[in-house]
């Protein structure tokens, strides 16, 4: 669905739901798998891990990455969700924050005037961009939008200075 379009970068909207659920799985098989292993032998292991097995392909195919994305082209950002598609304007974005979490996990919070979209950006081939260059499109697009990125205790605040993307340590 997103090759029908022409875009820069994409965000996987499912991906931090995903994390989420993954890691309540692992309290899942720390605290229900192993004692039922122990206490009911090898019967007990069978049957708790054929559980786990089934709630983790559940959960990979609820929350599949091509289902929920959104998409950054020149013109706009398009939202696409299964089967509807909705169109945001740069001029409509407020704000972005690029929020480190534990486990090398990065989000990104897009803010428009009415939605919050949680995402992890990536780009049309799969390789490692640098963040500056995503900062870069959407900066060129509308100058109003605060870029803010927040690494445990520090702020910094990305801006466009003479079309080259800079940032500032901010209280």
């Amino acid at each position: 669905m997103k090759s029908n379009y022409n875009y820069k970068f994409y965000g996987d909207l499912n991906l931090y739901y995903r994390h989420k659920y993954i890691t309540g799985l692992l309290l899942l098989i720390v605290f229900i798998f192993m004692p039922i292993s122990i206490i009911y032998g090898i019967f007990g292991f069978l049957i708790s891990f054929i559980l786990v097995i089934s709630t983790l392909i559940f959960i990979l195919n609820k929350f599949n990455h091509e289902n929920n994305l959104i998409l950054f082209t020149d013109e706009q950002i398009i939202h696409l969700k299964k089967d509807f598609i909705s169109e945001i304007k740069y001029e409509d974005v407020r704000k972005i924050e690029r929020i480190y979490q534990p486990k090398g996990l990065t989000i990104h919070e897009l803010k428009t005037n009415n939605q919050t979209f949680k995402f992890n950006i990536s780009i049309k081939v799969n390789t490692i961009f640098p963040y500056s260059s995503f900062y870069e499109l959407i900066l060129n697009k509308n100058k109003n939008i605060e870029i803010i990125e927040i690494v445990f205790c520090d702020k910094h605040k990305y801006f466009l200075h003479h079309g080259e993307v800079r940032k500032i340590q901010i209280d």
